[in-house]
């Protein structure tokens, strides 16, 4: 487990891994820094190995009026409190504070502005394959990819 905004989260890390798996992490970054974060991970895993990102995801813009009147409809599954008490706990579980109980400061993040198939072409233009949505839903998408 590595603090993805640490200037050196990837030391000491080998470059043989079967699976890596980020989780709502990439879209508190700028573009800039995603792509370099994908392209790093690209360089730690073996040949075959997989890439799983889930990520806060929009829609492309043709589709993206019909889709924020749909998500609109949905259930929220996701309140800032349960943000706030969820990242609390995981700070008091690992002695570490992750710094997300506040909003964010950075106004250069992703957040929920890419679509799907932005977030399929950051991993392409990284080097990965076999691309692979596994959900989708109003809110997020959870992407497969493998290193050739």
């Amino acid at each position: 487990m590595r603090d993805l905004s640490e200037p050196n989260w990837r030391r000491d890390l080998a470059s043989d891994y079967d699976v890596v798996v980020a989780v709502n992490a990439v879209h508190w970054f700028s573009l800039a820094k995603a792509e370099g974060l994908f392209g790093d991970i690209f360089q730690f895993l073996r040949s075959g190995g997989v890439f799983l990102l889930m990520e806060p995801a929009g829609a492309e813009p043709p589709f993206a009026p019909g889709f924020n009147t749909w998500r609109k409809e949905q259930p929220s599954q996701h309140r800032y409190e349960d943000w706030r008490r969820f990242w609390s706990r995981v700070n008091a579980l690992l002695g570490y504070d992750y710094g997300f109980l506040g909003e964010p400061d950075d106004q250069n993040h992703i957040g929920d502005g890419l679509s799907a198939m932005q977030w399929v072409a950051l991993l392409t233009d990284a080097g990965f394959e076999s691309i692979d949505i596994l959900l989708r839903d109003a809110e997020k998408v959870v992407l497969a990819s493998v290193k050739p």
